[in-house]
């Protein structure tokens, strides 16, 4: 028996990591001769390593209820309709902080990381929290998938809705935004009392600060100008100062989904769990539990900060030198091919005339990436 897991994260702009993990499986299912087809067993886990489809792998993953509650939007001008999940016998809500900050969320003339805020997670986390003390939800843990925002904060907008506030040298109140935090004199704050516990799932594992941190490694994707980046750095660096952060809690703090995951654990005491963790763990996808012939994972784009610990290259590291055949099926791959001679890469946007086709044929790309795999493997 040829057994095979199919573990891919979700293709940003495109699907969901449990409709590429079906179409995967189709594509096999289709392609195979069906004297061949009997000798293979598929494992289908989806995952997510807490950005885009986190909460959809959850659903699926631990039996989820869902609920939605409009929020306001990070550009502050309108509200927007977003979903999380709760397991009644775990007693757990899950969020994902990608549909609520999301960078696909935010319309391309207001992305502005400086003008943005993560107050709708502020605005969830009060509303779960009156939940709780009228006894509509039991709530012991909200687990928040961090990754995919557009916002750079340092979860400063999530702490404004429960009363903090940013004062310049005047004492003048100033609006709980990036583009003011290097004006912050003082900071006006007292943690709530929220009913349950803040779990973390964090996409990277990079540092808040420096030229590996939140703004100097993602900035620019989220709209942030070269010109931006020193200021949008000495801003936090400010905030952080000013909240007497030391050398040994800095160590700790995450740079993940723009400062917030950082901001969650100063304001909240959240903890914080990291995506091989999380998809290791809470998905169950373990070298030394499941012993697979062929495993194929795959994202949107495969690229340097895929290899941050991001979710396909921590089911591609798990399975290393378990004589498993590992294969990327993406839809672009921008890294070195030689540095992972060992791993198969199949690019979706090769079968088509530019990304914008291969991105409205996702189902016809996979397929064709499927047919790609199955060539490969009979090679050798």
């Amino acid at each position: 028996m040829v057994n095979v897991l199919i573990a891919p994260n979700s293709f940003k702009e495109s699907s969901t990591s449990v409709i590429i993990s079906n179409l995967i499986f189709t594509s096999f299912n289709k392609i195979l001769p069906e004297k061949i087809k009997k000798n293979f067993s598929f494992t289908i886990i989806p995952i997510s390593d807490g950005g885009d489809g986190f909460l959809e792998v959850c659903v699926k993953k631990f039996n989820l209820t869902t609920h939605s509650i409009n929020l306001t939007a990070p550009y502050l001008e309108t509200n927007i309709n977003c979903p999380f999940g709760y397991g009644l016998n775990s007693k757990t809500v899950y969020v994902e902080s990608a549909l609520i900050l999301g960078l696909n969320l935010i319309p391309a003339d207001k992305r502005n990381p400086m003008k943005l805020s993560s107050i709708g997670i502020g605005e969830l986390l009060k509303h779960l929290a009156g939940q709780c003390n009228s006894i509509k939800l039991d709530i012991e843990k909200v687990v928040i998938g961090v990754g995919g925002t557009g916002t750079s904060d340092l979860g400063l907008g999530v702490c404004e809705i429960f009363g903090l506030e940013l004062l310049d040298k005047n004492g003048s109140t100033l609006n709980v935004l990036p583009h003011n935090f290097s004006m912050t004199e003082k900071i006006i704050w007292q943690k709530p009392n929220l009913p349950f516990n803040l779990e973390l799932i964090l996409d990277v594992e990079n540092p808040l600060l420096g030229v590996n941190g939140a703004v100097k490694t993602f900035g620019f994707q989220k709209g942030l100008k070269k010109n931006e980046l020193k200021i949008a750095e000495k801003g936090f660096e400010n905030i952080l100062s000013k909240l007497n952060i030391n050398d040994e809690k800095m160590e700790s703090l995450s740079g993940a989904g723009g400062g917030l995951a950082a901001g969650l654990q100063i304001f909240f005491d959240a903890k914080t769990k990291t995506a091989t963790q999380f998809i290791q763990n809470d998905l169950g996808i373990n070298n030394e539990k499941y012993k697979f012939d062929i495993v194929i994972t795959g994202e949107g784009k495969f690229d340097n900060q895929s290899l941050l610990s991001k979710g396909a290259m921590i089911v591609l590291d798990e399975f290393k030198g378990s004589g498993s055949k590992r294969f990327v099926l993406c839809g672009i791959a921008d890294v070195d091919k030689s540095k992972l001679p060992e791993i198969n890469i199949v690019e979706l946007v090769k079968y088509f005339k530019s990304k914008e086709e291969s991105l409205n044929n996702i189902e016809l790309g996979v397929e064709l990436g499927v047919k790609e795999i199955i060539k490969i493997l009979n090679k050798n």
